[in-house]
């Protein structure tokens, strides 16, 4: 679909749950979703309760942890064959070689799934069949209201009778408790900790969500009526991104375990978003930062002063900026007479570069800077900074050599001068959220690409060898400066909450979230939650990491 113009929605209804996927329709006008899941049955594929037979990767013959079976001619296919490319794998290789046959269900998940959107893909008649397929006598369904979030899935156009709109998520609650007594897995969560149904590519919206249901200081904002929805001044609009959340957090910590859908966060996020509104695949970074500016100016009428600071303000104290905003230092020296001029950001999230260009080769400078090490990352000239996370922030933190059209106009000298730029940490913000650079573009080559290599990244986290007072320091050779404010130690320690992972090529792909919550970590897959071990988590490949101050109460 085509990203939506700006402007009112059509309707409520109608604009929730426009059809995410054009395969899946064109599939279901051709066969008609019955018919191919009745195959998918007779075939033994689907509703295999009891049987002994077990399903192996057509072409490789390996039995995988992620098998799909293709909705057109029942082929099963493996989907991990090549981990680091999976569009390589066999399942995918069978979409490409019959085009027609682009659907499959993921058979672990019990979902649809698009091979050429590459992603799930949400479709109510689906569920239907799956739940019946398992429990024949479940007939009746509840009101489709969840927590104030009001789902319309039926499509207009079409008729069906009162067995056929079986509620899903439901359906998917039952799914996911069966899933898990044949995993042999423990079906207990924590509390608030539910699945998120993918309503078409909208897996960049989850697991942004997953992580910040979790976090505490929004927890007690949403839920003790910070923004409360019934006196929102917004209430009329709907699209209030501030209603929506406390919506989605009602729902979250409601006590009920199954997947629910975010529709109307979606339609509010659209309005807020036009420019990214429809259902192509986006960028998580993007929509965070898009949300937290949307969460700014809505929730910025909760301040009690009742005046609201501009996005870019650093002294905002909405409960957006309050929890991520934080405050970068950037020096400009000038090379002939160091002479420095000094500017503070206000920043919601730190970019690192992955891999060092060839510009950043020859950053090692003057004034006493010869390869800081942090936390025993080696970041000498030439060095692989980037294998860790140390690496990458010392990275961000080291001088830079400004090219030639970035000369400075040194106010010592009368004229633009050669100058070094350094970048450090002012003020750490009660949750830092780090991003990594993983998809690039050369403007020399047009060609863009992503980035599959590993960061080692620690589960607990020191910032205070990258605060403004301790780089200022190393640059004057250790001698204290007094122009700089002293931090409180105890601030710069922080531990992971969660973990954003991108997996697929730079147009498409899939992402997931890891959740530390209570000391055990949690595996968050749109609607499919599981419990993941601290070895998958430490080797998954991050792409954003959310990490909450230890030593101080930031429940406030």
């Amino acid at each position: 679909m085509a990203p939506r113009k700006s402007g009112a929605l059509e309707g409520e209804e109608e604009a929730a749950f426009r059809k995410p996927c054009q395969h899946l329709l064109d599939f279901k006008a051709k066969k008609g979703a019955a018919r191919a899941f009745k195959q998918l049955q007779s075939a033994g594929i689907i509703n295999r309760k009891g049987s002994k037979q077990v399903l192996k990767c057509a072409v490789c013959r390996r039995t995988c942890s992620r098998l799909l079976a293709c909705l057109v001619c029942a082929n099963v296919g493996c989907w991990d064959s090549f981990p680091s490319s999976p569009n390589l794998s066999h399942a995918m290789a069978h979409a490409h070689l019959h085009p027609d046959h682009c659907l499959a269900i993921d058979l672990p998940r019990a979902e649809l799934f698009c091979c050429v959107c590459a992603d799930q893909v949400y479709d109510s008649d689906f569920d239907h069949f799956v739940i019946c397929s398992q429990l024949p006598s479940f007939k009746h369904r509840p009101k489709r209201i969840v927590n104030g979030i009001r789902v319309e899935l039926s499509n207009r156009r079409e008729t069906r009778s009162n067995k056929k709109k079986q509620d899903c998520h439901f359906a998917k609650s039952l799914l996911s408790n069966h899933a898990s007594q044949v995993n042999g897995e423990d079906s207990s969560l924590p509390s608030g900790l539910r699945g998120l149904n993918n309503l078409g590519n909208t897996c960049f919206m989850n697991c942004i969500l997953q992580a910040l249901l979790h976090i505490r200081p929004l927890q007690n904002f949403f839920l003790n009526d910070g923004h409360n929805r019934s006196i929102c001044q917004e209430k009329g609009s709907h699209s209030c991104l501030g209603c929506e959340m406390h919506a989605i957090y009602s729902a979250a910590f409601s006590g009920d375990r199954s997947p629910f859908s975010p529709a109307q966060f979606l339609c509010s996020w659209w309005q807020h978003a036009a420019n990214l509104a429809g259902y192509k695949q986006q960028d998580a970074h993007e929509f965070f930062i898009s949300a937290i500016d949307g969460f700014h100016a809505t929730l910025a009428n909760a301040v009690k002063s009742g005046k609201s600071k501009s996005a870019g303000d650093g002294d905002c104290k909405c409960i957006a900026h309050h929890v991520f905003s934080g405050l970068l230092r950037s020096d400009v020296s000038c090379t002939v007479c160091g002479f420095s001029s000094t500017a503070h950001d206000p920043c919601i999230d730190i970019s690192l570069d992955l891999e060092p260009s060839s510009a950043i080769a020859d950053m090692i400078l003057t004034n006493g800077h010869s390869g800081r090490s942090s936390r025993g990352a080696q970041t000498t000239a030439g060095a692989n900074a980037g294998a860790t996370l140390y690496g990458c922030l010392d990275r961000f933190t080291r001088p830079e050599r400004l090219g030639h059209g970035e000369k400075f106009y040194c106010q010592n000298c009368k004229e633009p001068q050669d100058s070094v730029k350094q970048m450090s940490v002012k003020k750490l913000p009660l949750v830092l959220c780090l991003h990594i650079k993983r998809f690039e573009h050369s403007v020399f080559s047009n060609v863009s690409r992503k980035l599959d290599r590993y960061v080692q990244f620690p589960f607990s986290l020191s910032m205070a060898s990258f605060l403004s007072s301790s780089v200022v320091r190393l640059r004057h050779g250790n001698r204290l400066v007094a122009e700089h404010d002293e931090v409180d130690v105890s601030c710069t320690e922080f531990e992971l909450l969660a973990v954003v992972t991108h997996s697929g090529k730079l147009d498409s792909g899939h992402y997931i979230t890891y959740l530390q919550l209570g000391g055990l970590w949690y595996r968050c897959d749109d609607s499919w939650v599981s419990k993941a071990s601290e070895d998958v988590v430490r080797a998954c490949q991050a792409y954003m990491l959310f990490y909450v101050q230890k030593d101080r109460t930031i429940d406030e």
